[in-house]
């Protein structure tokens, strides 16, 4: 039956077929095409959509959708939930993610985030900031993410990535997210930073014998982290850093973006992810909550950062204390 629709969309004189029918019966055909569980009666009950991958092929149906939805997974396109034999579906606009590994790739990220975010963010008052004073905050946040998400040399355990997206392949960005595999102290509602986290790990493994440090070598992260972390410490995955421009916001990019850290946790084997949001955060937490986060804990005068301005018309980063909240999704 899809593929029934799916010519009659593609066909420049459709029969029957009225303008405000084409997107939708474009959207069921590259449902139909990617995602063979799913029936034309809905999902089978047990069925996991497979992982997203471009479309490709050589049909007329296949190029006019790579045309259009470029570098876009299909869960980006159409957002799922699923459950009880129903899913339901929501147009994103088409972008393209890509990770910012070099460092001038991450240095763009933290000149866009400070525009996004301290400029015109939501989590604070937006900040009429001079050329001068943009270019240090930029500075510092650029050192921030190269410690988070830069490459490291030699091997790590923590994995972490800067996504950025953009409208096409060629366009300014337009929407940044951090994804990180952090070490949680549960009992103190604490994310530790990549470098303590690591540093759990390599004082365990110092304390250690040669042959017990050898059958450790290939086990996985959650069994070494049961093994080696203090009681009450866990590893997850943390999405953070969350910043889309203004003029994309109300979009569903950021459903997205929030998306693509859930598909990389999956990824990397785990079944939840973890955030912070800082309460007074109003639009971040009702977004976070309408996609399934719920609250873990509470935190009051908690650390977080803001941009100090001098009268000299310098600035820097400082931190401060806020309330925060810690939430938590099932995948």
């Amino acid at each position: 039956g899809f593929c029934a629709m799916a010519m009659a969309a593609t066909s420049p004189t459709p029969p029957s077929l009225t303008p405000s029918m084409r997107p939708l019966l474009l959207l069921l055909a590259c449902l139909s095409s990617l995602a063979p569980e799913v029936s034309a009666y809905g999902p089978l009950p047990s069925a996991r959509f497979p992982p997203a991958r471009p479309f490709s092929g050589s049909n007329q149906l296949s190029k006019l959708c790579h045309e259009h939805v470029r570098g876009v997974s299909l869960q980006a396109l159409l957002p799922m939930r699923r459950g009880r034999g129903s899913f339901r579906m929501t147009a994103a606009p088409p972008f393209v993610v890509e990770k910012a590994r070099t460092a001038q790739q991450i240095g763009d990220a933290a000149a866009f985030f400070v525009e996004a975010y301290w400029a015109q963010g939501t989590a604070i008052e937006p900040m009429d900031l001079s050329e001068n004073q943009r270019a240090e905050i930029a500075r510092q946040q650029r050192i921030d993410m190269e410690e988070r998400y830069g490459e490291l040399v030699g091997s790590r355990r923590l994995n972490s990535a800067l996504y950025v997206s953009r409208p096409s392949a060629n366009a300014p960005i337009n929407g940044v997210v951090g994804f990180e595999i952090a070490v949680i102290d549960m009992h103190a509602a604490e994310i530790l930073s990549r470098r303590r986290g690591e540093g759990l790990f390599k004082n365990a493994l110092m304390e250690m014998g040669a042959r017990d440090r050898n059958a450790l070598r290939k086990a996985p992260l959650k069994d070494l982290a049961a093994q080696l972390l203090p009681v009450g410490h866990i590893v997850s995955p943390v999405l953070s850093n969350l910043a889309v421009a203004r003029e994309s916001r109300r979009s569903g990019l950021a459903q997205s973006l929030c998306r693509v850290c859930e598909e990389a946790a999956l990824e990397n084997g785990f079944d939840s992810i973890f955030l912070q949001v800082e309460e007074d955060n109003a639009p971040a937490s009702r977004l976070y909550t309408k996609l399934g986060y719920k609250e873990e804990w509470r935190v009051e005068d908690a650390p977080a950062t803001r941009v100090e301005v001098d009268p000299n018309g310098g600035c820097r980063l400082k931190t401060v204390g806020t309330t925060l909240l810690g939430m938590r999704k099932s995948l």
